[in-house]
């Protein structure tokens, strides 16, 4: 190995962190995942500062369209109240700005009040546009936020009116370029789902002209009659939706066809059931021109896991009753827990999506002996508060630990070296690999907490007594595995310099964090590495046809959201209501054998976290699942 001297080194290092820094923009084009761990409820967005003092001396410089660039930016950042203040500034100070370009800064601004909750502040710029020029596609916009807005305020029923409106008689799903009316008919399913009431979803669907539409309302009222029980009810509105509805889609007519089959299984007896709360997100923004509605595909991912298991089974089928965690506290949601349990009867709780939700979740359910599954949330106090909470996503801990059981019984390790950064939550994931690595027999012969903002190994490898020499520098210093659970791409490539640096080496084990394309595309420091990772989507046959459904159904391709919902509903109904068992909810999932999910293998093991994860290796450029 060619020794490095210590002013080149330090020279590498300061241009290695330049070209990260100056590339902090880009995305690493091979990556198959996307990282959907979130460990606190999100922020209410916005900023509590004007826009900075630079900008405003500005305001009365910049041209019009400038100002509203920026304040687009600022709204895409969700940094609200800037964006709102130059919106402001859009129409008040632009003097020479056409009408039209008033309206649109005005539609705008209406949007950015909206995302920061100032209702009151929304109708009287409404007011200002019913005067305004707006064109054909503007105005609909504003219909459709006008929607968002009585969503917001819940007022559900004139909600989904409004985007009832929005679709047109003869639209069909997947079949139109028209991305607000596809948004819009998504939205509607929402609350078709969470919110409205039997009698709202019969009254929707008697007054709209829309088939889908139709299908989507008048299904779900039926639904509700099989969740309660009312099976001759839900079979007499079957046969006189079907008679009403003759040109029905094939998804469609699917859907009516299982519907009549479950009334008609648990009504004689001859099937058991299992009664879902699900307590997931259902969140409403503004129309802005994106298709994307975020975390609310974990609903939706949910809801067609449901639809799909029931339509395979025979004699098992799983009913949902969903409420909105969206804009609630802990405690609020705790509250929606209790109605699901208490009111819906749910006899396992499917969520919450964050940590801190989840946490106070997990204790109620813990108090009234519920099941409580989380697809999300990573927090080992969720699990650690009640026996009866499980989580899917395996915490930091059992991450590291996912590795190090790899290192063990794969690549047959017996040494290791940690280099973990302390107050992150590379810790944990250190810790986690330390604790399994040794208790099956390897030996970890340094474990280093560096800085969370590190630049040498020098106070962390202080333990080698590594000793340099001018002529061929350090040591080598050789362990089986190096784990670097680092929680950055620029921590990455410092730890890996440093490596270099100090002659240490070994095969190198990684994280998610490492999947970055400005480090992997340096070969100089990494061309092959390990890593555990909580989302690698299957590439076979049966993802396929999920993404086929999901696009029949809502006319678009699915993202990771989407399949975090959908394979912790799929798991639940494979480990409880699809073996042949007598077992209870908590036993059925802690004995499961594992199981394989579109993203994620699972298994409890006899406990409460997932144990399981994909290894995945990268090697010159390319990944590829190993376990």
């Amino acid at each position: 190995m060619t020794r490095i001297k210590k002013t080149s080194f330090s020279f590498c290092v300061l241009f290695l962190l330049l070209l990260l820094t100056a590339l902090s923009g880009e995305v690493f084009a091979q990556r198959k995942q996307r990282k959907v761990i979130e460990e606190e409820t999100p922020k209410r967005g916005g900023s509590t500062l004007d826009v900075d003092k630079e900008s405003k001396k500005q305001l009365t410089q910049v041209t019009w369209e400038r100002r509203f660039k920026q304040a687009v930016s600022h709204y895409d950042a969700e940094r609200y109240a800037d964006a709102d203040s130059l919106f402001l500034a859009c129409v008040e100070r632009a003097e020479n700005a056409t009408a039209e370009q008033k309206s649109l800064a005005l539609l705008w601004r209406s949007k950015t009040l909206l995302q920061l909750e100032r209702y009151a502040e929304v109708a009287i710029v409404n007011a200002a546009l019913d005067n305004s020029s707006l064109s054909e596609s503007l105005r609909a916009e504003r219909a459709f936020d006008n929607a968002v807005l009585n969503a917001r305020q819940r007022n559900y029923f004139d909600a989904a009116k409004q985007l009832l409106a929005l679709v047109p008689a003869d639209w069909t799903i997947g079949n139109s370029n028209n991305l607000l009316v596809s948004v819009a008919y998504r939205y509607l399913a929402l609350l078709a789902y969470v919110h409205l009431s039997e009698q709202d979803l019969r009254v929707l669907a008697q007054t709209t002209q829309n088939r889908a539409a139709r299908a989507l309302l008048a299904l779900q009222a039926i639904e509700r009659r099989i969740y309660k029980g009312d099976y001759d009810v839900a079979l007499a509105e079957l046969t006189d939706f079907r008679e009403r509805n003759p040109t029905l889609n094939p998804d469609e007519q699917k859907r009516v066809t299982d519907l009549k089959f479950q009334a008609t299984q648990l009504k004689s007896g001859f099937a058991k059931r299992l009664r879902v709360g699900v307590l997931l997100p259902a969140t409403f923004k503004p129309f802005d021109g994106s298709g994307d509605i975020g975390a609310s595909k974990l609903m939706l991912g949910a809801i067609l896991a449901k639809d799909e298991a029931n339509h395979l089974s025979q004699r098992a089928f799983a009913l949902l009753a969903a409420r909105s965690t969206s804009g609630l506290r802990p405690e609020s949601i705790v509250e929606q827990a209790k109605l699901l349990i208490e009111q819906d009867s749910a006899q396992v709780i499917l969520g919450p999506m964050y940590s801190e939700e989840a946490i106070a979740v997990s204790r109620y359910c813990g108090s009234r002996g519920v099941v409580m599954l989380t697809p999300t949330a990573t927090d080992e106090r969720i699990s650690a508060l009640s026996p009866t909470s499980f989580q899917l996503n395996p915490t930091h801990r059992e991450r590291g630990a996912s590795i190090a059981r790899f290192a063990i019984q794969e690549l047959r390790a017996k040494t290791a070296g940690v280099f973990a950064q302390d107050s992150t939550y590379g810790k944990d994931m250190g810790e986690g690999f330390k604790e399994a690595f040794e208790k099956l027999g390897g030996e970890v012969k340094l474990f280093a907490l560096l800085p969370e903002a590190f630049s040498s190994f020098s106070k962390a490898i202080a333990p080698l007594n590594l000793t340099f020499n001018k002529q061929l520098g350090y040591p080598l210093t050789q362990f089986d595995v190096i784990y670097l659970p680092m929680t950055s791409p620029e921590a990455v490539a410092i730890a890996l310099s440093q490596l270099r640096f100090y002659n240490i080496r070994g095969e190198l084990l990684g994280s998610s964090d490492w999947l970055d394309e400005r480090l992997l595309n340096n070969r100089d420091l990494v061309t092959n590495f390990y890593y555990a990772s909580d989302f690698q989507l299957a590439e076979n046959s049966a993802t396929n046809s999920v993404v086929y459904l999901y696009k029949t159904r809502f006319g678009e391709e699915p993202n990771a959201f989407f399949w975090l919902g959908y394979d912790a509903m799929e798991y639940l109904f494979r480990a409880t209501l699809s073996r042949d068992q007598t077992l209870d909810i908590k036993t059925a999932l802690s004995a499961a054998p594992p199981i394989e999910t579109h993203h994620i293998p699972v298994f409890f093991d006899g406990k409460n976290v997932n144990q399981m994860m994909n290894i995945i290796r990268f090697s010159n450029g390319a990944t590829a699942r190993v376990k």
